[in-house]
């Protein structure tokens, strides 16, 4: 085994072997990735995972990782209800007039599903004004801007949402399948 320790007490090769190790399962490979040598790889990798260091840091890094896809899984469950159930009538202000993209909540925003976003800025042409009173009277020309902005939001259908957050919270377990349909048919 080659390199210096790191404070984990593994080589920096030996790191590297997991880091590669767990991305396939692969422990042949990840040797190879890890620079041991083609020929060796397979007794490398079986030698390294009995490595009581490295299976324990493989171990802890696996569990990370079912962690953070636990709650990314919570995160896609969470939004798949706010598009299933966001309101519409959110994406306005009491007037009637469209709220403007920052000034949404987060539920709101999920049900978006794309925004047009314009300003215009209207100038009129040059009129001569007159400025000034008596003898200090001139004209100048005055230029005046108005500027618009309007916004398109584009909905997400929640319909598609319903139907995912149906499956997995099993709504639809009690439907008849096909199946059921066609033994049903035939026993008749």
């Amino acid at each position: 085994m080659s390199g210096t320790n790191t404070k984990k007490g593994l080589s920096p090769r030996h790191q590297l072997f997991v880091q590669r190790y767990l991305i396939h399962r692969n422990g042949a490979q990840a040797a190879r990735e890890a620079g041991y040598s083609v020929k060796t790889a397979r007794h490398q990798a079986s030698d390294l995972l009995a490595n009581p260091d490295i299976a324990a840091l493989v171990k802890r890094e696996t569990e990370k990782a079912m962690d953070l896809l636990v709650r990314d899984k919570d995160a896609v469950i969470r939004r798949l209800g706010q598009i299933a159930f966001g309101d519409a009538r959110r994406l306005f202000h009491e007037d009637g007039t469209p709220k403007l993209p920052h000034e949404l909540d987060d539920d709101t925003a999920a049900i978006v599903g794309g925004v047009e976003h314009t300003r215009t800025v209207k100038v009129s042409r040059p009129a001569n004004e007159v400025v000034g009173a008596g003898k200090a009277k001139k004209r100048q020309k005055v230029v005046s801007a108005t500027t618009t902005t309007e916004v398109r939001y584009r909905k997400i259908d929640p319909v598609k949402a319903l139907h995912l957050l149906g499956i997995h919270h099993q709504v639809f377990k009690d439907q008849p399948t096909v199946n059921q349909f066609v033994q049903f048919i035939i026993q008749e």
